[in-house]
């Protein structure tokens, strides 16, 4: 089996609870060779502190003010690990199942 890297971009601005159900999606993972770089725009909902909180060294993010939403993913981009493969996976979106990323490895 292989052992596939995979690296998800998060965009984020004043959308805290939304976040909140992207890192969960991921947290869920049964496969766990990810990881992601989560672009806040500097929000005031909290959304830095909840962040800051999290306990999890495959995310990481980075908080400050964009020209919008396509700087922000410019800003992702430049991020990149290296890694095979990469997603954008905005505040809100969720994967479909736990078992998704383990799916993808088996059949890569």
């Amino acid at each position: 089996m292989n052992d596939t890297k995979f690296f998800f971009i998060t965009i984020c601005y004043n959308n805290k609870d939304g976040l909140k159900q992207t890192i969960a999606s991921l947290k869920e993972q049964t496969y766990l060779n990810w990881s992601c770089l989560i672009i806040d725009g500097n929000s005031i909902d909290g959304t830095r502190e909840y962040l800051a909180s999290l306990n999890q060294p495959s995310i990481r993010f980075t908080s400050e003010k964009d020209r919008g939403i396509y700087d922000a993913m410019n800003k992702g981009m430049a991020g990149i690990p290296d890694c095979d493969y990469f997603c954008f996976l905005n505040s809100g979106d969720t994967l479909y199942s736990s078992d998704v990323l383990d799916k993808l490895n088996s059949t890569i």
